[in-house]
């Protein structure tokens, strides 16, 4: 089973190697999380409840705002497990709504889901 590893935003510090970002649809980011073991890195609570509804995963990551880091490699590491690829999955709001810090939005609040799928290159 493959294993993905999943958050609303990557650091860019985060990036010490040549990348590729692909947008994806939301259908391809499905069919990719119904067939892997999840790996979840999210830091904002106030969509967790709105994206589990809409994916029918839970995202939740094992502790509140969890820590990615490098790998020797310059890969993204997760409780010490490396992986070469990273998805990204942020509310499009409606107009130019922001969400207030720690604020629970409503799914009435959100436009859409930008997807991006960031894959860390070999050397």
């Amino acid at each position: 089973m493959k294993k993905v590893l999943i958050g609303n935003t990557l650091p860019i510090v985060l990036v010490r190697r040549k990348v590729l970002i692909e947008p994806k649809t939301m259908e391809e980011f499905q069919e990719v999380v119904q067939n892997a073991e999840i790996s979840s890195f999210w830091g904002h609570k106030n969509t967790l409840l709105v994206v589990k509804q809409l994916l029918g995963v839970d995202l939740t990551p094992k502790e509140e705002r969890p820590i990615l880091s490098l790998s020797a490699d310059n890969f993204p590491q997760l409780y010490g497990e490396s992986f070469q690829e990273v998805w990204l999955v942020n509310p499009d709001y409606k107009g130019v709504y922001r969400p207030k810090i720690g604020e629970e939005v409503s799914s009435d609040k959100i436009a859409g889901w930008q997807i991006l799928k960031v894959t860390y290159l070999p050397s």
